[in-house]
């Protein structure tokens, strides 16, 4: 700026003398030149220099641009990040809730199997004090010294062992279930109710266990006598021991005397009104084959007990002499012609005959089943 003041003086001083003399003029004309020279030079160089600032400034605004992009991509990708971590804290709150709801369940059934467990333990104690007086009364053999019946007959199972088997004639016998007496209390043993039929003037020729039954000997499931129905018909299908092995089912004698042997679900369909009924399980036969959840080869044996109907009148009583597999049960009212047949229960199973040197004095039982000659 100094500079161009003074070249500004110059140039006026050199105008002025160039008014005095004529050198004076020609000098003050080429420098006034060489001056406005200067000046466009200068003018060149200040546009250079603003125009390298702008081309630093243009650059430097690209660079911040493209940093400010890469900033805006970042919170982008944090903004994304923080929306998906927000998801899945949301999801994980909802998993925790549901895991909450199956611990709650899960110790629902686990109080529930203790309950079980418990009960199981009251059972085994009072099957162990079954089996100790067995033993101590020798009692589990072979029936023997049988007084000659003709509706009393021995089977075989292939191997070997032994069954004793009583036959029903509905048409010249009388059969009944029993489970208390006038007062309500149980009767729990076969002894018992041959006291009480021969009270009725009447004798007990055969009896036995007729179903499973709870550590206060109430009937499990269904339970009909005289027509009245002390217990109902239990239709769940899953639950602890034989009974709940399916199918189970129903031995009834009807209101016209006609008896049978149903699955408890084709019993519940077929609208029967009983004169007795007791509800047990497994089927030993369904249709006239054995039941296919009872394997030939099974490890577990034990004295049992069960039914089978030959038709509306013949009814078969048969109780192992020893301990048997389901599977020998079966077959054995397989081979006697049977269509359907019951297992009524095991282990504690026992029988009681007229004339035989067996009379099972170890039940407790639940229901019983007996074949009564009326006025004998």
């Amino acid at each position: 700026m100094k500079r161009k003041i003074g070249f500004v003086l110059m140039s006026m001083y050199f105008l002025w003398s160039s008014c005095n003399t004529p050198k004076a003029y020609w000098y003050s004309g080429k420098y006034h030149r060489n001056m406005i020279h200067a000046i466009e030079e200068e003018k060149r160089l200040e546009q250079e220099q603003k125009e390298t600032l702008l081309e630093e400034n243009r650059q430097q605004i690209v660079s911040l641009n493209k940093k400010l992009s890469e900033q805006i991509e970042e919170v982008q990708y944090l903004t994304d990040s923080l929306q998906l971590l927000q998801e899945v804290m949301a999801k994980s709150d909802a998993g925790i809730q549901s895991l909450h709801q199956k611990l709650l369940q899960t110790k629902g059934i686990l109080d529930s199997l203790c309950q079980v467990n418990i009960q199981l333990q009251e059972e085994l104690l009072q099957v162990k004090e079954v089996l100790k007086q067995r033993v101590s009364e020798k009692k589990d053999v072979p029936f023997a010294n049988i007084q000659k019946n003709e509706n009393v007959f021995h089977l075989s199972s292939e191997e070997g062992r032994q069954f004793t088997c009583y036959k029903v004639d509905l048409s010249t016998q009388q059969l009944q279930l029993f489970y208390s007496d006038a007062t309500g209390k149980p009767l729990n043993s076969l002894q018992a109710v041959a006291q009480q039929v021969g009270k009725a003037g009447d004798t007990l020729l055969f009896g036995m266990n007729a179903g499973m039954f709870t550590p206060s000997y109430t009937p499990v499931g269904l339970y009909v006598e005289n027509g009245k129905e002390y217990f109902p018909l239990d239709t769940d299908k899953e639950g602890y021991g034989n009974f709940y092995l399916q199918p189970n089912g129903v031995f009834y004698i009807d209101k016209e005397g006609k008896a049978g042997v149903l699955s408890t679900s084709a019993y519940q369909k077929a609208e029967i009104t009983p004169q007795y009924a007791t509800q047990s399980g497994p089927m030993l036969l369904i249709d006239g084959e054995i039941n296919k959840k009872l394997g030939p080869n099974s490890s577990n044996f034990h004295i049992r007990n069960g039914i089978g109907v030959l038709d509306d009148n013949t009814i078969f009583l048969i109780i192992s002499d020893e301990r048997v597999r389901f599977y020998e049960l079966a077959k054995q009212f397989q081979d006697l012609g049977c269509t359907n047949a019951l297992y009524l229960d095991g282990a504690i199973s026992g029988a009681w005959i007229k004339g035989c040197t067996r009379s099972d004095s170890h039940g407790k039982f639940g229901a019983m089943i007996g074949v009564v000659s009326v006025g004998m």
